[in-house]
């Protein structure tokens, strides 16, 4: 294992290609139990292989190579999380609007 690591980390396409298919289902895992979303879950993964191939010469001990990849991939699933909160879908705003009942419980004293 450390030295396909060693491999990727020297820029060989197929040693990388190899670490990810031996991490691919654990990835899945994780960023499922983390996203409820397909679609979500594979964007997060893709960053993450692409984080990782960008980074990898950055990691110092191939031994922590799995901790070092899920970690990436949480940082992701958790970005998007926080994206999607802010986000909020126009269908889940009210069609109706504001009644005149409403609008005058919360401005009292005028009248339109």
């Amino acid at each position: 294992m450390n030295k396909l690591i060693r491999r990727a980390q020297e820029h060989n396409p197929d040693a990388f290609a190899e670490l990810m298919r031996m991490h691919d289902r654990d990835m899945y895992r994780m960023a499922r139990s983390i996203l409820q979303n397909d679609a979500d879950i594979a964007d997060a993964i893709q960053d993450t292989i692409l984080a990782c191939y960008e980074h990898l010469s950055e990691l110092r001990n191939p031994a922590y190579f799995k901790s070092w990849l899920l970690r990436i991939l949480i940082n992701n699933c958790n970005d998007l999380l926080r994206t999607s909160r802010k986000t909020v879908p126009l269908e889940t705003q009210s069609e109706e609007g504001y009644t005149d009942a409403a609008l005058e419980r919360r401005t009292p004293g005028i009248y339109l």
